[in-house]
């Protein structure tokens, strides 16, 4: 072996030594960040929280023992999950009603906030998507789904943190998605809104971290959820995904918790796959090629999944 192949390989290993080390320091810090850590006083608000991410936030908010504010369209699914939350953690839950794709339900819940100034935790959960062309789309769906990611989280957001900032202590977590750095077809409105979610998030977070206020933008990828069984979802094939790339809402609601714990601001992306996925997609040069890759093998996978229903 030459001298600088000898000098190549040395130098690899100590760089390889060095990053091990440092992850290893690194992990340390985030265990110790999460074991002094201590969530803010005040009431948890959620958003669509009468089903899925929204509920799984719930149910593990009132379990470190948070009052909550649940706000959701569905008044009497909400109310009847309500009631399960305060009988299971002996919590008190109070209900809002309100769409907010509509200006009258923001501002329903925005008079909640200021009225109250109590709340400390604040999840923009409430959303949906579509799988039709942008040209054949409902004038109003556009707007409501503007309102829905874009407008309503901006407006709730901006009257939770004056308290929030007031205290040196408040949490505003943003759930958004892996779709939001993506851009694909027949989602074009959802992925838009949704990086902006995650440029929001990411912009305010550096803005109110030194001031005692934590900012998420939570991006899971395939969640079980009821999410995809609305009738936008019909003709979508969910059994083309195979079952490692499904998360369930509790898992993705650990990820964004686990993440506010060790004290990180920002991004949340939930799972070491998603992380990858994310990757791939940001670098534009070899984003296509390898996204085509990707969407052949899920229709080899659907073909084989297909062969073996028929086999049986």
């Amino acid at each position: 072996m030459s001298k600088h192949s000898s000098f190549r390989h040395a130098l690899l290993g100590g760089a390889i030594a060095g990053l091990t080390a440092a992850y290893v320091v690194r992990r340390q810090q985030y265990a110790a960040a999460a074991q002094r850590y201590q969530y803010p006083d005040g009431k948890a608000l959620i958003t669509g929280a009468s089903a899925g991410i929204g509920a799984a936030y719930a149910e593990k908010l009132a379990a470190i023992g948070y009052d909550l504010v649940l706000v959701a369209r569905r008044e009497k699914r909400l109310k009847t999950f309500a009631a399960q939350l305060e009988a299971t953690y002996g919590v008190q839950v109070e209900c809002i009603a309100a769409d907010l794709a509509s200006q009258a339900g923001i501002g329903t819940v925005i008079g909640r906030i200021k009225t109250g100034q109590d709340i400390a935790f604040l999840v923009n959960n409430a959303g949906f998507s579509t799988t039709i062309p942008f040209a054949e789309l409902d004038y109003t769906v556009v707007d409501d789904m503007a309102r829905l990611h874009v407008l309503a989280v901006a407006k709730l957001t901006r009257a939770a943190l004056p308290s929030m900032i007031a205290h040196h202590a408040g949490t505003v977590v943003n759930v958004s998605s892996l779709m939001g750095y993506m851009a694909e077809a027949y989602h074009s409105n959802y992925c838009a809104t949704k990086a902006y979610l995650n440029t929001f998030s990411e912009s305010l977070a550096r803005e109110v971290s030194s001031l005692g206020v934590t900012v998420q933008a939570l991006c899971p990828g395939l969640t079980d959820t009821d999410f995809h069984m609305s009738a936008d979802y019909d003709a979508w094939d969910r059994a083309a995904y195979p079952a490692f790339m499904w998360q369930t809402a509790d898992e993705v609601v650990g990820y964004s918790l686990q993440h506010i714990r060790e004290g990180k601001s920002g991004m949340c992306i939930t799972g070491w796959l998603n992380k990858v996925l994310v990757l791939v997609v940001r670098h534009h040069v070899i984003a296509p090629p390898l996204m085509r890759l990707f969407e052949h093998v899920m229709r080899l996978w659907t073909a084989q999944m297909a062969r073996m229903t028929n086999a049986k």
